[in-house]
């Protein structure tokens, strides 16, 4: 059982803070997730924190970012990465969004061929 944490915030200073929090998520294999979430206005950084509260289970994890932008390469806005998440260890990073925007966050666990 996994947590996920997505915390939307300005590079300015003095600018509010927004959070997302999936409590209680399971992963099986080839299994997608997907969250359409709104990028809060003035917010041009996202940072996701992943948890894994199991004891026993290892997995990998895709991580699939992107905001579509009508007339633009979906390659400039989205954000891909393949991660390890080893039992009760967390995952974070951090990548660029642009506000006023829907994001579109998927998960998968990730199996190989």
């Amino acid at each position: 059982m996994s947590s996920i944490i997505l915390l939307f915030f300005s590079s300015s200073l003095n600018a509010q803070t927004h959070s997302l929090e999936f409590n209680s998520q399971t992963f099986k294999a080839d299994q997608i997730r997907r969250h359409f979430l709104h990028v809060p206005t003035g917010s041009n950084i996202a940072v996701l924190k992943m948890t894994n509260h199991s004891s026993d289970i290892s997995t990998q994890i895709n991580l699939h970012f992107v905001q579509l932008e009508q007339g633009d390469s979906f390659h400039l806005t989205e954000f891909e990465k393949i991660i390890n998440l080893l039992s009760h260890s967390t995952f974070q990073c951090d990548f660029n969004v642009q506000d006023k925007r829907t994001l579109e966050l998927c998960l998968t666990r990730w199996r190989p061929s």
